[in-house]
């Protein structure tokens, strides 16, 4: 949603362009000239110059109007990695010009290369569907727990309107120098390794195409021995059926149910996670126009290790917590998927993920398995289902969490990567969400 708030001064700038031209070529050279002319006309100058129209300088606002970005006020730490100015810093190190192709504010007056500072003089002011209140709320939180490196994207189920997007470490608006690697990034639009949480995408891919998965049972001694190489587990010993499986995170289980149901099978394996949105090379997506990394996983139904364990949310598997966003809120609606916003719209398309079918059978399954499986004094009341996950990392293990709280139609997918340092549960961080939300 742009409201258009000053339409003449692009006259005003044209004629001045036009003028230059012509004073710097002659009348025949206009339009050799003009490339430099416009490139004569300094953005330094031309700010000065628009500031002065009455209505002539952009802002952003989040969905209530809160200002994030104006020329008089440079942004908040919390969504500056969303809307910051990106003048004068390293191309390569900032989420807009790494990521953005076209743009994340407006396609014709967004410039990935000088970020908010391109809105200066445009007269318009930009809506995001960021509630920069709960994004606040959980950027401080992070930060009062010590959490020095993760992202927490809280989504509308029925919407797919962003409501946060908070991602550690932050970036205050007063200079770029000495800020810590990552700052400004903002991790929610980066693919990471799920872990279990890719759990709920197999389970999607088990219900659909297993008739008996109600049914099949598989015994974990915590080892599974085959040629192509063992999976493992940790967690609890026993019999387990897809309910406790999905609770306890068992990767026998699942690793032998990949065997046997989805390596036979593995073209609509593939069908079904193309219309979930992976692909078997890493590709881009957009996001009303922010450029952001999309899922991907190399299972091929070889049934080598490789395959296998990228099911279980291991190994080459990249998933885009945006895409997670989208499968939970297919699960939990009926197998449809709103498409993700950032911009504020009256509009949303959807897509049918999943069967209703399948998408009511597995949500049931999963709240069994959240229920039975998640303590619930570690888990906020209005935690509707949830799903963890591990990863291994050079740095670290990263702790997942991927959910829904059905009282206010949110999903969220929440990383906290220095889990070893701050030893901070991502359920912390959705309950602190929680008790936000409550009070709204």
């Amino acid at each position: 949603m742009i409201r258009k708030t000053n339409q003449k001064k692009w006259i005003i700038l044209a004629a001045a362009i036009l003028l230059e031209a012509i004073l710097i070529t002659g009348t025949g050279r206009l339009f050799a000239g003009a490339g430099e002319a416009v490139e004569s006309l300094s953005t330094e100058a031309y700010m000065e110059w628009a500031g002065d129209i009455p209505g002539s300088t952009g802002e952003i606002v989040d969905t209530n109007g809160e200002v994030l970005w104006s020329r008089e006020f440079r942004g908040y730490g919390d969504t500056y990695s969303l809307v910051g100015e990106l003048k004068d810093v390293p191309y390569a190190e900032n989420t807009a010009a790494l990521l953005m192709e076209g743009s994340l504010l407006h396609p014709e007056q967004y410039r990935a290369a000088e970020g908010a500072d391109s809105l200066e003089g445009t007269g318009e002011t930009v809506v995001l569907t960021i509630d920069r209140g709960l994004n606040e709320d959980i950027y401080q939180y992070m930060k009062d727990r010590q959490i020095r490196s993760g992202s927490a994207l809280f989504m509308e189920a029925g919407t797919g309107k962003i409501r946060a997007a908070v991602s550690l470490p932050g970036a205050v608006p007063d200079g770029v120098e000495g800020l810590p690697e990552g700052a400004l990034l903002n991790k929610n639009f980066l693919s990471v390794t799920p872990g279990s949480t890719m759990k709920i995408v197999t389970t999607l891919l088990l219900n659909e195409l297993d008739e008996d998965l109600a049914h099949e049972k598989v015994r974990c001694d915590g080892r599974y021995e085959r040629p192509a190489g063992d999976i493992t587990c940790i967690t609890q010993r026993g019999v387990h059926d897809i309910e406790s499986a999905m609770g306890v995170s068992c990767n026998i289980y699942y690793g032998e149910q990949i065997l046997q149901v989805l390596d036979p099978q593995a073209d609509k394996s593939w069908e079904m996670l193309e219309n979930m949105g992976f692909s078997r090379e890493p590709e881009a997506k957009d996001v009303d126009g922010l450029i952001c990394q999309g899922s991907s996983t190399d299972f091929d139904g070889s049934g080598s290790f490789s395959s296998t364990w990228s099911l279980i949310g291991q190994g080459q598997t990249q998933v885009s917590p945006v895409d997670m966003c989208r499968i939970v809120s297919a699960v939990v609606h009926d197998g449809r998927a709103p498409e993700a916003h950032l911009l504020e719209t009256d509009k949303t398309a959807y897509t049918q993920m999943v069967s209703q079918e399948n998408a009511g059978e597995v949500c049931q399954i999963w709240q069994n398995a959240y229920r039975a499986y998640y303590p619930a004094e570690e888990y906020h009341r209005d935690i509707t289902v949830a799903k963890t996950g591990s990863a291994e990392h050079q740095d670290g293990v990263h702790k997942l969490l991927a959910g829904y709280i059905e009282s206010s139609d949110m999903v969220f997918f929440i990383e906290v990567a220095d889990y070893e340092t701050s030893m901070v549960d991502p359920a912390e961080v959705a309950g602190e969400a929680c008790r936000y939300l409550e009070q709204k």
